[in-house]
């Protein structure tokens, strides 16, 4: 593909880099969901500010792989009624 990315937004960076790839929703990525949840930046590529060459015109077909960790965001509330996020992965321990 040879191209380079960059971006003050990873969670931008991430979901152009898989609209390049073929990723019809960016969102199917779960890292990119899930940070998007998070707060930590935008995937919404209506929201990022593309320069250089268009997608369509770099974009190759990808497949995604099978899932093999399950990542969550579990939410609970505390006794202050605070609400809690936290980032979970289920995945078999090696080692």
């Amino acid at each position: 593909m040879h191209m380079l990315l960059a971006s003050p937004d990873v969670v931008a960076a991430d979901a152009v880099a898989s609209a390049c790839m073929g990723i019809e929703d960016v969102l199917d990525v779960s890292t990119t969901r899930l940070a998007q949840y998070a707060g930590l930046g935008t995937a919404d590529l209506r929201n990022v500010d593309l320069r250089g060459a268009p997608v369509a015109t770099v974009q190759r077909k990808f497949v995604l792989p099978r899932p093999t960790v399950n990542l969550s965001i579990a939410t609970w509330s505390g006794h202050t009624g605070m609400s809690t996020r936290s980032l979970v992965a289920h995945a078999p321990c090696v080692g």
